[in-house]
């Protein structure tokens, strides 16, 4: 290699070689220079490119270089590693070329507004049938018919070598073609923004590998793998594949590199993929292990980037390329176009740095200035000096920038900290006396972590307030205050406790007596002061098993009474003279009914105008005289319904006794039943004139099981069938039985 300013080669006094295979070179003019054995090399404007954008290349057929388009025409790049021009007299050479399509004897070249051909020592042309294309030539493809494809940018071409076919709607195809290629198995694909089509000799119809396409991806480039698989490349760092029968997308997420895809080239087990950013290659294993769940990331790798990335290989303008002609590989060397000429990379010289870096900690500084250590290598800091920085080394020369280090403190950090790219100082602030050991651990470009980290010990003396004597004294006098207040707590709890133990007496006084009020409340009917239905629900039934468990023989014949009373027309009161007075009718119903009963016998008003009275035992031949007594309550005087008026009413009692089944030898029925066959005998009183009362009683034929059920269709059927028997008296009247 010649040396020139340019390169550092120039006026060289000495050379070092260092463990990581680097070549220092010392220069009295240019300093410093550091080369390394890579894994590209570049041919450009040096080498007599035109213009160092390239857009396309391709192999010649017969072995005789290269031929690249740029965007000052087309050149030669022969084995010598030198370019050539195409020697042509014709302005269209001399254009921006996008793509290429070499065939023996001619070259097709594809312009921004065109297509040429050029044929070695002959010239550029443009063919006749060719002087109606003026889109952006993208790609030119050679038939097996021997037919031509051309796509740009508008519509899809096909020369049948008599005709220009326009391929549209009408032949399946819808929309522009981000791309067309003859796969190595004869495929003939056309990929547009959003599916994959393929011709089948007449048309485009959908390919079988579109059925599932993942949506949202916009494509852009097809790669057919070597097992027949189809690669999709779409935009925005998207990679589109099959497994086990499905589409699966891979993207940064899943550990691909930032750039969209131009190019893929399936070579050694890996795909090379040249985008916007870069170069890098990806385990053709990762996508079946990928698309199986085995991994959650695959491992692709930068070889080439623009940016400078941390681990992004060797940096240098990247990438270029339109349709088919972006790149090629011969033996192991991958050919690409960029911003810089034509890029070789060889893939069998990529090596990984296996040299773990040197790493130490340079220094330790406190308020601005830096401490040594002592004798016993340990740095001893003031009480005062509590922010500190750390500064550190990670030595690997291969690519500084793609170094990194992990750092924390122990007796402060709970983990390895990451340090950021080219970050080589640390600072902490406020830190508390203690032992410290800072420790630090860094990679090269290749992620070999040095085997053991660097260390660096130092104490921070503390404050008196921070001295343990002090925390005892503390300490002790907390101590003393929490007994103290121990003791004032307790003292306020007594006190406290004595007026909350008179408080609870009291309220628990006053709850109790509201408690009772409300029971009586909710036992009693407030218009008429008698108890309501709720008090009956909860007392007959103690009341009726008292009596069937308690009263002597000699009482063994007597019965409970239930008497159910209805006030006759007791609507035309209410329309007649007003609620008011209808409440007035009330009250004095219930305080003559009241007058009628005895001790341990009860009046509840059982809803609207109706009363039920409950007797304690007596005989059975004094229940009807009992309901002649009822029916005279209510009839024998007038009732005052206020302004001097007065009113006369009679009244209507149906009458059951319990036990009902005593001489008919059934069941005994519950209270509920009770009432029922009293509401049934005052219905029978209603239907036959009022102002009356009767009873029904059961017979030898009434089924006990049953007789709530047919109640409920009403009494007369019951009648018929001599299932019941009814007594019905008048007021006045004595008991005759029907």
């Amino acid at each position: 290699m010649p040396g020139t300013r340019d390169n550092g080669l120039f006026n060289l006094f000495g050379a070092f070689e260092d463990r990581e295979g680097n070549l220092w070179l010392g220069s009295l003019s240019n300093g410093l220079t550091r080369l390394w054995d890579g894994w590209t090399r570049r041919y450009s404007t040096t080498e007599g490119l035109p213009d160092a954008t390239v857009w396309a290349l391709q192999p010649d057929p017969a072995g005789d270089g290269i031929w690249v388009g740029t965007n000052n025409g087309m050149a030669r790049l022969h084995a010598d590693g030198r370019f050539r021009l195409a020697a042509t007299d014709n302005p269209d050479a001399t254009r921006a070329v996008r793509t290429l399509f070499v065939e023996p004897g001619r070259v097709w070249m594809g312009l921004r507004d065109g297509l040429v051909m050029h044929e070695p020592g002959h010239g550029t042309t443009t063919p006749p049938w060719a002087e109606g294309i003026h889109a952006a030539v993208m790609g030119i493809v050679r038939d097996r018919d021997g037919s031509l494809w051309v796509s740009t940018r508008e519509d899809l071409l096909r020369w049948t070598g008599e005709t220009l076919e326009h391929v549209d709607a009408s032949r399946g195809l819808v929309g522009p073609v981000a791309e067309f290629q003859i796969t190595p198995r004869g495929r003939r694909l056309a990929l547009t923004p959003h599916t994959l089509l393929e011709f089948d000799g007449h048309g485009f119809v959908p390919a079988p590998e579109a059925r599932g396409l993942p949506e949202g991806v916009r494509l852009h480039g097809a790669t057919e793998l070597a097992d027949g698989r189809l690669l999709l490349a779409g935009e925005g760092s998207v990679l589109l594949f099959q497994a086990a029968g499905r589409w699966h997308r891979l993207d940064t997420d899943s550990g691909l590199p930032r750039g969209t895809a131009f190019h893929v080239i399936e070579h050694a087990g890996f795909l090379w993929v040249s985008s916007m950013h870069g170069v890098y290659r990806l385990p053709i294993a990762d996508l079946a292990a990928w698309g199986q769940g085995r991994i959650a990331r695959v491992g692709a790798q930068m070889l080439v980037n623009e940016r400078g990335m941390p681990n992004g290989g060797q940096q240098g303008l990247c990438c270029n390329g339109a349709g088919r002609s972006d790149g090629f590989i011969s033996g192991d060397t991958v050919w690409l176009p960029t911003r810089d000429g034509v890029l070789a990379l060889d893939t069998t010289a990529i090596t990984r740095n296996p040299v773990t870096p040197a790493v130490h900690v340079r220094q330790l500084q406190a308020g601005g200035q830096p401490r040594a250590p002592g004798a016993d290598g340990i740095t001893t800091l003031a009480a005062h000096e509590r922010d500190l920085t750390l500064a550190f080394d990670v030595l690997s020369f291969q690519d500084p920038r793609s170094n990194g280090a992990h750092y924390r403190l122990v007796g402060y950090d709970q983990d390895w900290q990451v340090a950021g790219p080219m970050q080589r100082d640390v600072r902490y602030t406020n830190l508390p006396p203690g032992d410290y050991t800072f420790e630090v651990t860094g990679s090269n470009n290749a992620d070999a972590w040095s085997p053991a980290p660097a260390r660096l010990e130092f104490v921070i003396r503390p404050h008196f307030h921070e001295t343990l004597g002090f925390r005892l004294l503390l300490l002790a006098l907390a101590l003393l205050l929490v007994y103290a207040g121990y003791r004032y707590q307790r003292y306020r709890y007594r006190i406290r406790q004595a007026r909350l133990s008179t408080l609870v007496a009291e309220r628990t006084a006053a709850l109790a007596e509201s408690n009772r009020q409300l029971e009586q409340a909710s036992l009693t009917d407030p218009l008429t002061g008698l108890r309501n239905r709720r008090y009956l629900a909860r007392q007959v039934p103690a009341d009726l098993d008292y009596y069937g468990r308690h009263v002597e023989a000699p009482m063994a014949g007597r019965v409970v009474v239930f008497a159910l009373l209805d006030l006759d027309l007791f609507k035309q009161v209410n329309d007649r003279h007003g609620h008011a007075a209808g409440d007035r009718v009330l009250v004095e119903t219930a305080r003559r009914l009241q007058a009628l009963v005895r001790g341990g016998d009860y009046v509840v008003r059982w809803g609207g105008e109706e009363f039920l009275l409950v007797f304690r035992p007596m005989g059975p031949e004094q229940v009807l005289q009992l309901g002649g007594r009822l029916c005279h309550a209510v009839s024998d005087a007038a009732f005052d319904i206020g302004d001097g008026h007065a009113i006369a009413l009679t009244a209507s009692v149906g009458l059951s006794a319990y036990p009902a089944f005593r001489d008919a030898g059934g069941e005994p029925l519950g209270w509920e039943a009770m009432v029922e066959l009293a509401d049934q005998a005052l219905y029978h009183v209603k239907r036959n004139g009022r102002n009356g009362a009767a009873m029904l009683h059961p017979t030898a034929t009434t089924r006990s099981g049953t007789l709530l059920a047919d109640l409920q269709h009403g009494v007369d059927a019951l009648l018929r069938r001599g299932e019941l028997t009814v007594t019905h008296i008048g007021c006045g009247e004595r008991g005759d039985a029907v």
